[in-house]
């Protein structure tokens, strides 16, 4: 079976491992990839600011410790931090050389200015959305899209939980479309639904002055921070939750968490910019950042009857953008197997 390496990076992101429960969606996706290849008698090794263990057959080493001599049949670079890894050793042995993009602010210039990037044989993106960010590569060819998968076993073993009508949820950083949502949104739906609560998750991310502005709104009647907590509590959430506000304000390029959303039935209210053109829920046009659109949004809300939620929430359910993690994992092995070939 072909030796995979996945190269993360010696600085430039937080130190993550397998056994943690609160991590963004582009490291969970290093965990649950390698965790699949390795259940398939794939050799993997994760080079990562981690603590070296072994989890589910998947060799964690310190980047430190990579070793350029080392042959691999496929090298994957994770994100800036991994192509930095490919700038210190260019001469690397490996067989297949990929990158597996997950940000949406990506320096695709400076990218295609390093005469190393023409070295790298695939590019692997997340959605239709974030290969147009690479608008100076021309090539088609050069891009493979696969999203990233959903944990669908932890959504499985939560059911049977009584959802609330007029519960929201607001799961991402904070400052991805909070504020605009607090300020003009919630004001309007409290007042037409007195008993609406909004419960927040994710933590304290963003500038100081923006969350000082944030933290203000949500002492709002009915808001609730929760902060950062593991998967399972989210999912208890989206079952409970009737709607998952995120009018993001940034340019996502996958957004996991709207998928689940979708998979628990809890509706999400988007806008129609970004990668949300390509994912379940109901869209708004316009800035989220203006009051229009937070108000549009609000009257897209409030004017579904019941009977509409639940054929809306029965769609969400078939969505094809419900992919699970083994799905996800099998089809970088493939495209990965006829790139080699």
């Amino acid at each position: 079976m072909p030796s995979i390496a996945y190269l993360c990076g010696t600085k430039g992101y937080r130190a993550f491992g397998p056994t943690d429960k609160t991590l963004p969606g582009s490291e969970t996706a290093v965990i649950e990839l390698t965790r699949h290849w390795a259940a398939k008698g794939n050799d993997v090794t994760v080079f990562a600011l981690t603590t070296p263990q072994v989890s589910d057959g998947v060799k964690w080493q310190k980047a430190s410790t990579f070793d350029p001599q080392q042959y691999y049949d496929v090298v994957i670079l994770w994100r800036q931090a991994g192509f930095n890894m490919f700038n210190e050793f260019p001469d690397l042995k490996r067989g297949l050389l990929v990158m597996d993009f997950h940000d949406g602010g990506f320096d695709t210039q400076r990218f295609v200015a390093n005469p190393l990037s023409r070295a790298v044989e695939r590019l692997f993106v997340k959605s239709r959305f974030q290969r147009t960010l690479f608008n100076n590569i021309a090539d088609d060819r050069r891009f493979v899209i696969i999203p990233n998968g959903i944990r669908t076993g932890i959504f499985d073993s939560i059911r049977n939980i009584k959802r609330e009508p007029h519960r929201f949820n607001f799961s991402s950083q904070y400052d991805r479309g909070l504020e605009p949502f607090l300020r003009y949104a919630w004001p309007r739906i409290i007042e037409e639904w007195p008993d609406a609560e909004l419960h927040v998750y994710y933590g304290q991310f963003g500038k100081p002055d923006a969350l000082a502005r944030i933290n203000q709104l949500m002492r709002q009647p009915g808001v609730h921070d929760h902060g950062k907590v593991d998967l399972q509590t989210i999912a208890r959430e989206k079952y409970q939750s009737a709607f998952h506000v995120y009018l993001c304000t940034v340019p996502e390029i996958d957004c996991i968490s709207v998928r689940e959303s979708a998979l628990a039935g809890c509706i999400p209210i988007l806008t129609n910019n970004y990668v949300f053109t390509e994912r379940y829920g109901i869209k708004i046009d316009g800035d989220p950042n203006e009051e229009s659109t937070q108000v549009a949004a609000v009257k897209a809300i409030l004017s579904m009857s019941y009977s509409q939620i639940a054929v809306i929430r029965r769609e969400g359910l078939k969505s094809p953008t419900i992919v699970d993690w083994s799905s996800v994992a099998d089809s970088w092995l493939e495209a990965m197997s006829t790139l080699k070939n």
